[in-house]
């Protein structure tokens, strides 16, 4: 029962918190230079922690409709790569360009991941990618002398599920449009009398 020499050594454990996901506008601010113009704005899904078990999102954009007309709505691919099944369809895909009347207009988007033959989900998003993509067109623009007129792309109604149908934590990044006043220039500045410009 003699007591034998030794040494000890100790050790840490930590406990990293998740990321919060969130969900941003890209671009964050888009600039139209032309009445008529078309153009593209993604709905970003960024920082997803497989931890957190995302199966479903839901999201309103709400955007000022005397300036911009929403177009066209399609399904981003970031979602999709995490399927569930074994053949596609991997997710069910909603949307809806609207004019509610509690959040006016604004372009209504839903995506669930199905879940494989049992009703569970076994594989989850991580990462970053696009979840849905929206085409604007500007249809207002204001004259030559007159300020840039804006407005705000603002996310709403969002909504993060995980696959025990809990909303999960997230952020928002709104963006913003302007588009310049029309302008109108000519060569040469200074013209002569009898000269062809």
């Amino acid at each position: 029962l003699n007591e034998i020499p030794h040494t000890v050594e100790g050790a840490v454990y930590e406990v990293k918190t998740k990321p919060i996901p969130k969900l941003t506008l890209q671009p964050q601010k888009y600039e139209a230079t032309l009445l008529g113009e078309m153009f593209n704005l993604t709905v970003n899904l960024n920082d997803a922690d497989s931890d957190w078990r995302i199966v479903g999102v839901q999201f309103r954009l709400q955007y000022n409709h005397a300036l911009l007309k929403a177009l066209n709505v399609s399904e981003g691919p970031f979602l999709s790569q995490f399927n569930n099944t074994s053949e596609p369809p991997y997710t069910y895909f909603i949307s809806r360009i609207e004019d509610d009347p509690i959040f006016g207009p604004n372009v209504l988007v839903g995506i669930l991941i199905l879940p494989n033959a049992t009703g569970c989900w076994t594989n989850f998003p991580e990462g970053a990618g696009t979840l849905a993509t929206i085409t604007f067109q500007a249809i207002r623009q204001p004259d030559g002398g007159q300020a840039p007129i804006s407005s705000n792309l603002i996310l709403n109604d969002t909504m993060l599920i995980n696959d025990d149908l809990e909303e999960i934590p997230h952020e928002l990044a709104h963006g913003l449009y302007d588009i310049q006043p029309l302008t109108f220039s000519y060569q040469p500045v200074a013209p002569s009398a009898g000269e062809v410009v």
